[in-house]
Formats: structure tokens, C-alpha cells, sequence
């Protein structure tokens, strides 16, 4: 039987359901000596890259492809550190210079799992720590924690597409690791194999072994002895981890450890663009495919009130991950992201105890946040390597912030701005449409976000100007940013004046 995966939400299937614990030994770190930065200089002005959310100009699309270029300098730099990570980084430059690795190597080193690992070479690096700690870290002094720990034996799940993609005969054996949600995830591919122990307690950043001889590929837990949580005929490994295909002959895949649960997951797609939807984290799995359903109406009302908005969103964004948290006192969490992760966006939409959504009519601002967010992550990679900062002191704290109820970093609070400029972009989109093919609309409610949000701008450059130690680049980019609001503003009261 052939399970063919479509993005029928109500009918995901899971092939398997079988799992086991894992445990794993750290390798010890080493720090490089201090190097010269090696990463190409690029040019920057707020005018290219802080463009009005929506615009499509020409050079805007650059930053894709100038962070592709920082990311590939980074790992070259990373090869000729000496230190323990010198030959894996040499061996993934090798992989992506093969002809059949060629054609899709800016999206390798866009892959969110590749920029993943990137940053766990923060460790080993000199060159590779300034950047990690300029993008993504929270502060620099704690850039070195177990984050990056975690992310040890991630080159393994690089490596095996790679070198099957390279030469399809391969034979032999490679180290993979979980990731945080216990799944065995690998770079340009959908699919995803998700690890359970009884009583289904997710195995974390756990090391697995897998064996590949002519005719199968098993799957072992790195430190356990016994037999393969799962074994894959050769041809069905292929076209899951190299042709990306959705087509698995479910009959021949077998679970030879009576413990094991491995589960099979392939994200599907969204829109015609590419984007997929990836359920991940349910209190009840039956609800998965309902956020998977809401995910895609706002997409496609995107398209209908701002196409420009929604083809960013496309070009910047691989997966949306759809979670169901319960509420707390501080309210619900509607979407985030992972600076590590530029690309990846968390989706939450909790539930009432009898199953129905609490949805917010205004969550389709949520994605343009999440845009501005990943945005932000490439920009400051393209800063890296021009040499430049938005501000000295990021890593200092803001006094508690009555709107938040707590204290911020002003590494946050910068982004607040360009975040927010694109969750008003949008609002404003759908009122002048009358929220056209978005049946949750709520008109006074939208009104009522579109003030709030506008006001927040306010404040958060009101903080800024008393907090944040800006450089020349960073007062021209807020001055920039500034102007925009302005532009969103005039555009808003047209709206507005209009719809009376």
C-alpha cells in the first residue's frame, strides 16, 4: 500500500508508533584562539533592507542571498579554526559543492536546521561567537550555555542527505541527533521522524545511529544495544531524505525493538509558494489539523488583502509549526520564533476544555510579526559582515515596561518597531479590504488593534530614544523606521476617513 501525504488536516496519518529512551555523552568544548574576520564585507543602508512591509523593490531581495553568503563564509571560517569542528565543516562545504547539491545551495545555507548549527559552532569559533552573538544571542555572555550543547551532533543530520544526494550507492553509518521536540529532522526535506518513550515522553536532543547498507537503513539508538527502532527498505530512505517525495510503502517499514515508537511526520504544503504547515505540540492530536486549517485561511486571505505582504511572507518563511499550549496568567502566546531558526515560525492557538478554538480575530497580524522577526535575523547576519550594529548596549536591560509587565532586553526592544510596523501593514491591509475571504473579522476589534498597535510604535521609540546607546547606522535606520510609521499612518486615516 502506498500512503500518498496530502494537506488533508483531518486525516494525518502516522505510519508508526513505537519509541525509546535515549541518553548521550557530550563531547568536551574548545574555544579557537581570537581570528580575523574572515566574512566578505557587503554594503547596507536602511533604505535597502527597512523597506515598507509590503514593498517589493528589487533590492530588498538581496538579503536572502547576501545571508546565504555570510552563512557559507561563517563555515568556511569554521574549517580553518584547527579545532574539533574543522573537518566536519570542511566535509559539509565539500557535500554542497557536489554538482547534484549545486542547484539548491543557497537553500542549504538558508535551511533552518543548517543556521541551527551554525550557531552551535559559536563554541569552537572566535569568528563564529562575534556573529552568533550579534544575531542571536540574548547576551553575550551567555552565549555559551547549553543551547549550543544541545546542538552537538547536529552535523550528522546535515551530512546524510548530502552524501546520498552526492552519491546514491553510499554505504555506512552516521550520527544524528533530536532535536527539541525529539524529532530527527534534515536540511531541504518535510519529512521528520519523531522519538517517544512509553508513557509518550518526548526524547530530546537524543543521539541515533543509522546503519545503511544496499538494501535497508536502520535506525538504532546511538547508546542502547538491540535492535533498530526502525528499519527502511533503501529506496523508501531515498526518496524521503533526498527526493523529498511524499510517496512511503508503509507495508515494508518495520519496528524491530519492542520499545521503540518512532513516528513518521511529512509537513505539508500551504500555498503554492511552499510553505507547510507542521503540527507539533497538542494536548490533543485531533485538533491538530483544525490549526492546520486556520494557518491556511490566513494565508489565504493574505494573499487577498496584501498580496505583497504575503509573497515576503513566502520567500522568508519554510514551516509554520502549529502548537496548542494551555493559557496562563499571562495570557496566550500566538506565535514566536527562534533566532537560531530564521524561517520557522511557532503557531499557537489554544483551546476551551470543549474543543473550540479561542482564535483572535487579528491573529493574521501575528504573521507579519513573525515576518518582520525573520527579517530582522538575516539583516543582522548582513550586518555582521558589514561591520555594523544598531546599537552598543543590547544586552543591557530596560527598567519594567508597564505595557509588558516586565523588563526587556534592548536587543528586544529594537526590533519592536519593525515587528510591529508589519503586524500594522497588515491590519490596515484588511480593513481597506473588508477583510476579504477572512470569515473571523471583527471590524471594531481590528480598529481597536490598529490604535493599540500604532501606540506601541510610540512607545517603543519613546524607549528607545531614553534607552538604547545607538550607533550612526542604528539612528538612521530608527529615523527610517520613524518615516515609515508615518507613511502607515497617513494610510491608516485614509482608511479610516474612507470607511465613515
Amino acid at each position: 500500500m502506498i500512503l500518498r501525504f496530502q494537506p488533508d488536516w483531518h486525516r494525518r496519518t502516522h505510519l508508526l508508533r513505537r519509541c525509546v529512551t535515549l541518553t548521550g555523552q557530550r563531547s568536551k568544548a574548545r574555544s579557537s584562539p581570537p581570528a580575523r574576520r574572515r566574512v566578505a564585507k557587503v554594503s547596507l543602508s536602511p533604505g535597502e533592507f527597512f523597506q515598507l512591509p509590503g514593498s517589493l523593490q528589487t533590492l530588498e531581495t538581496r538579503i536572502p542571498s547576501l545571508a546565504a553568503g555570510v552563512h557559507e563564509s561563517l563555515l568556511r571560517g569554521a574549517a580553518t579554526t584547527g579545532g574539533m569542528v574543522s573537518k566536519p565543516a570542511e566535509r559539509l562545504l565539500e557535500l554542497m559543492s557536489c554538482p547534484r547539491a549545486r542547484p539548491m545551495r543557497q537553500r542549504l545555507l538558508l535551511d533552518p536546521l543548517f543556521i541551527r548549527y551554525l550557531h552551535s559552532l559559536a563554541r569552537f569559533s572566535a569568528e563564529v561567537r562575534e556573529w552568533h552573538d550579534q544575531a542571536a544571542a540574548i547576551c553575550p555572555a551567555e552565549s555559551d550555555v547549553s543551547g549550543g550543547i544541545a546542538d552537538d551532533g547536529l552535523a550528522g543530520n546535515l551530512f546524510l542527505p548530502l552524501m546520498l544526494r552526492a552519491d546514491p550507492q553510499w554505504t555506512g553509518a552516521v550520527e544524528l541527533k533530536t532535536d527539541g521536540f525529539g524529532r530527527l529532522r534534515f536540511p531541504v526535506c518535510d519529512w521528520s521522524i519523531e522519538l517517544t518513550t512509553t508513557p509518550a515522553s518526548v526524547c530530546v536532543h537524543h543521539p541515533v545511529v543509522v546503519s545503511i547498507d544496499r538494501r535497508h537503513f536502520r535506525w538504532y539508538c546511538a547508546d542502547a544495544d538491540g535492535s533498530p527502532f526502525l528499519v527502511m527498505p533503501r529506496a523508501d530512505s531515498m526518496r524521503m531524505l533526498v527526493a523529498n517525495d511524499d510517496e512511503i510503502e508503509s507495508g515494508t517499514l518495520s519496528c524491530e525493538d519492542p520499545v521503540v515508537r518512532p513516528k513518521l511526520h511529512r509537513s505539508a504544503a500551504l500555498c503554492a509558494e511552499g510553505v507547510c504547515y507542521e503540527p507539533t505540540g497538542f494536548i490533543d492530536n485531533g485538533r491538530a489539523g483544525v490549526v492546520g486549517g486556520v494557518v491556511e485561511r490566513v494565508l489565504a486571505a493574505m494573499r487577498h488583502n496584501s498580496a505583497s505582504i504575503h509573497q515576503e511572507f513566502c520567500r522568508y518563511t519554510r514551516t509554520v509549526r502549529g502548537f496548542e499550549s494551555p493559557p496562563s496568567d499571562d495570557g496566550f502566546v500566538q506565535s514566536f520564533s527562534d533566532p537560531r531558526e530564521p524561517g520557522i515560525v511557532g503557531v499557537n492557538v489554544p483551546c476551551s476544555p470543549d474543543g473550540c478554538l479561542r482564535l483572535d480575530p487579528c491573529c493574521f497580524a501575528c504573521f507579519g510579526h513573525e515576518l518582520g522577526h525573520t527579517k530582522s535575523y538575516l539583516i543582522d547576519s548582513v550586518a555582521y559582515a558589514a561591520g555594523l550594529k544598531l546599537a552598543r548596549n543590547t544586552s543591557d536591560w530596560t527598567e519594567v515596561i508597564p505595557r509588558y509587565g516586565r523588563r526587556l532586553r534592548v536587543r528586544t526592544l529594537l526590533q519592536i518597531p519593525y515587528t510591529h510596523l508589519y503586524e500594522l501593514a497588515l491590519v490596515v491591509a484588511f480593513v481597506r479590504n473588508d477583510c476579504r475571504g477572512w470569515e473571523w473579522c471583527d471590524p471594531q476589534h481590528n480598529h481597536r488593534i490598529a490604535e493599540d498597535l500604532q501606540l506601541e510604535i510610540v512607545e517603543a521609540f519613546a524607549l528607545i530614544d531614553g534607552c538604547a546607546d545607538l550607533t550612526r547606522f542604528g539612528e538612521s535606520v530608527f529615523s527610517h523606521l520613524r518615516q515609515q510609521f508615518t507613511q502607515l499612518q497617513s494610510q491608516w486615516a485614509a482608511v479610516i476617513a474612507g470607511t465613515q
